[in-house]
């Protein structure tokens, strides 16, 4: 106990990483990070939230009486119940009625608040700062600031990874490509570090992610969830070859056409650019 305490010390001042060994992909160590963010990561109490807004200090009130400031940390698609936002609360609490986006600048009105429980989900009434909700709104998307009308505070955007390995898509059949394009613009919306781009010198449709298991976690949504049969060619690291130095061939063709001599030189030269 005394040790988890230091090691939480430690990290809360950023003077200590904890470090753990595992395998998402073969469900190793999975338990072992959850337990970790618990007892190493700090709550929003631990956490001095003193940030610079119009030249003036704004301290976070972790306080469910305050008013309300909120992110959208990621949104996802619902086959039953539409797009759900997940929300992390820095302060104030949320209910359900109408709700101010302000990098927009526009209202919407929240139906539904729930706590998630993996694919469960329990519907409550309010969430408190600190909180961590999934609510149903249908203009919502990753980076988005929810807050109290009045308040002026803009949180930071996520910034997301750029891909670094690609990965071929195709339909079996003409009548899915449309299909196709609207399932990888939903998943595209939804995951940040996933791009989808039209290759200008090959007119293929590439998929581009962290990693191989991260472009197979895709490639099974489409398959499973999507219901399009598709093909896919192997990851490749995206990247081009250029003339590191000079150099020159000569080549000379020698040969008896139809009983007469033909003969041919031809030299390539290759410059650095």
């Amino acid at each position: 106990a005394e040790i988890i305490k230091a090691m939480r010390e430690g990290a809360c001042q950023r003077v200590l990483v904890p470090v753990l060994c595992g395998a998402a992909f073969k469900n190793k160590g999975i338990q072992l990070v959850l337990d970790a963010l618990v007892d190493f990561l700090p709550s929003p109490k631990d956490i001095d939230y003193s940030l610079k807004e119009n030249r003036e200090d704004y301290d976070f009130q972790i306080s469910a009486d305050a008013p309300l400031v909120s992110l959208v940390f990621k949104t996802q698609k619902d086959k039953y119940s539409g797009v759900f936002s997940y929300v992390r609360l820095y302060q104030g609490s949320l209910e359900t009625g109408k709700v101010y986006y302000l990098n927009k600048k526009k209202k919407e009105r929240i139906a539904n608040i729930y706590r998630m429980h993996a694919v469960k989900r329990e519907s409550v009434a309010r969430a408190e700062a600190g909180e961590i909700v999934a609510v149903s709104l249908s203009q919502a998307r990753t980076g988005d600031t929810l807050a109290a009308k009045g308040v002026s505070l803009l949180l930071e955007n996520i910034k997301a990874f750029q891909p670094v390995i690609s990965m071929a898509v195709e339909t079996k059949t003409k009548e899915n490509l449309d299909k196709l394009s609207q399932s990888l613009a939903v998943i595209e919306q939804e995951d940040l570090s996933f791009k989808v781009v039209k290759d200008k010198e090959t007119g293929q449709l590439l998929i581009s992610g962290m990693g191989e298991l991260h472009l197979e976690v895709i490639k099974d949504k489409l398959l499973r969830e999507h219901k399009l049969d598709i093909v896919c060619g192997k990851p490749q690291v995206s990247y081009r070859e250029s003339v590191s130095k000079t150099g020159e061939q000569t080549a000379e063709f020698h040969k008896i056409l139809a009983g007469e001599s033909a003969f041919a030189k031809c030299t390539l030269r290759l410059e650095k650019n």
